[in-house]
């Protein structure tokens, strides 16, 4: 329940005063940029807003490059507007 109390509270501080878009960015790796974006387009979604999602980096990339481990998926609610590469939606489940 924390996890979720969590997600509401940083979907609210970040889109509350009426932001119209998001863009969660960084270089460092295993930061938790994937989490927070999955999170914050879960809330959306939750709350009847439909997403566009644009995400760059290394497409297709199914383990970590630094340390071996799963990396995390984003993840596109139905009715979503998606932009990225052919190649990586090719490879998309």
């Amino acid at each position: 329940m924390a996890a979720r109390q969590a997600g509401d509270d940083l979907y609210r501080a970040a889109a509350g005063d009426g932001a119209r878009s998001l863009a969660v960015v960084g270089t460092a790796r295993g930061v938790g940029k994937t989490l927070t974006f999955n999170c914050l387009v879960s809330q959306a979604s939750a709350r009847g807003t439909r997403v566009g999602l644009v995400a760059s980096g290394r497409e297709g990339e199914e383990l970590d490059g630094a340390d071996g481990g799963d990396r995390p998926a984003v993840h596109a609610p139905r009715g979503s507007l998606v932009a990225t590469a052919a190649v990586a939606l090719r490879q998309s489940e």
